[in-house]
């Protein structure tokens, strides 16, 4: 039997290079954690909490054991008075809870990342596109990424889900792509306009066992978490909508910027009413231009203009849910690369402006304004990026 050196000293050295990757993103992270100091005060604990309690088998959703938890294992930051994600995300969590906070925060830490870089790949390959070496430092160092590795963020999910959804369902494989896309509605709302444009997609292009594998796993896993905790969605869903009341104003996105800007010069709930009208003509503006191109790398397009509309129309999203902003940025410089000269020049320079300048400069204006209201800009910006790269390439396809 004759062997292929040449191939497998290939695979040796890409496992080494992933190793060593792996290993320095551990350090990284682990230090991230000790500079940090007090993970049992951010975000992370939050998610820890919930995986511990279902250990327990108590309620999380019950305000004095939820209080009870933060108090036994050390945590002074409480915010909310109930765990604030839907059940599926506590079990999620559960491996994690065995671990003492500290080395459970570097582990996911680490596994944000290893989500990220596997969202890139699994995009770039739906896309029939070599992954760009630089796209993995854009998305890492953005501000998104930066939130997501200093306070364990569970935000990492929504680009993992997406990008696999797309990949899977581009190779064939719809029950997978089903049953990874209800993993976006861990926050719902955040797939506002993401799963109707998916679900579509897959009707029209009848996937019925990725609709059937989509329907299986929400109405499965909805009954699976009413069984081990019956209560817990009458206690969920009417804080939300109590939550949501109370942090309106500053809500990074157009819903917060319209309370900024309209609250106090309109009559009671009249920037609602502006907001939807604002929200009305956004959706039809994308989907009339959308019609126009619709030749064009479908249903990437599609699913990159929802993605932007549903970041910047949520009444419930921050900084670092942008990093969903990972999709339509792969789906610009795909589309870019198959140009030359400027107009893929100008897809980079654009990507690395919304997503590594702008962000920052909206962190230091809402420093001194006390409102960070202004990053509403940053997927109306992507979406106008997304644009302007999809009108180039239309342009170059209709001449030649």
């Amino acid at each position: 039997m004759r062997f292929n050196w040449g191939k497998r000293a290939q695979t040796l050295v890409k496992i080494i290079v992933i190793t060593i990757a792996l290993v320095l993103l551990l350090v990284i992270d682990r230090q991230i954690v000790r500079f940090n100091g007090d993970m049992f005060n951010r975000d992370f604990f939050l998610l820890w909490a919930g995986g511990r309690g279902l250990l327990e088998g108590v309620d999380v959703y019950d305000p004095a054991i939820w209080a009870d938890l933060h108090v036994r294992y050390g945590s002074q930051w409480l915010e909310n008075r109930i765990f604030t994600y839907p059940l599926p995300v506590a079990i999620l969590f559960m491996p994690l809870a065995l671990l003492p906070v500290p080395l459970a925060a570097t582990v996911w830490e680490l596994l944000s990342q290893v989500m990220l870089i596997a969202a890139s790949v699994a995009l770039f390959a739906g896309l029939g596109r070599r992954l760009p070496l630089l796209f993995l430092p854009l998305v890492l160092l953005s501000r998104p990424a930066i939130i997501i590795a200093t306070s364990g963020q569970f935000s990492a999910v929504w680009p993992l889900s997406l990008c696999l959804f797309y990949f899977l369902a581009r190779r064939g494989q719809h029950a997978l792509a089903g049953v990874v896309l209800t993993l976006l509605l861990l926050k719902p709302s955040i797939p506002l306009f993401i799963l109707p444009v998916a679900l579509i997609w897959l009707l029209t292009r009848r996937m019925w066992r990725g609709l059937l594998a989509f329907t299986a796993c929400c109405l499965g896993g909805l009954g699976f978490t009413l069984i081990i905790a019956p209560g817990w969605l009458g206690k969920w869903v009417p804080f939300l909508f109590v939550k949501g009341d109370r942090i309106t104003p500053m809500v990074p996105t157009l819903w917060g910027l319209m309370h900024e800007l309209l609250a106090r010069r309109l009559p009671e709930n009249g920037w609602m009413i502006v907001f939807a009208i604002v929200v009305g003509l956004l959706a039809a503006l994308c989907v009339w231009w959308l019609i126009r191109v619709h030749d064009l790398w479908p249903p990437a397009l599609w699913l990159a203009c929802a993605v932007c509309l549903s970041i910047v129309v949520s009444p419930y999203a921050w900084p670092y849910d942008q990093v969903l902003l990972l999709f339509p940025t792969g789906v610009g410089l795909g589309m870019a690369g198959t140009m030359r000269g400027r107009w893929r020049t100008l897809a980079w320079v654009g990507a690395m402006l919304v997503m590594g300048v702008l962000p920052y400069v909206c962190l230091a204006l809402a420093e001194r304004r006390g409102t960070d209201t202004l990053s509403a800009l940053v997927p109306l910006a992507m979406l106008l990026l997304v644009m302007v790269v999809a009108q180039g390439v239309s342009r170059r396809a209709s001449l030649s």
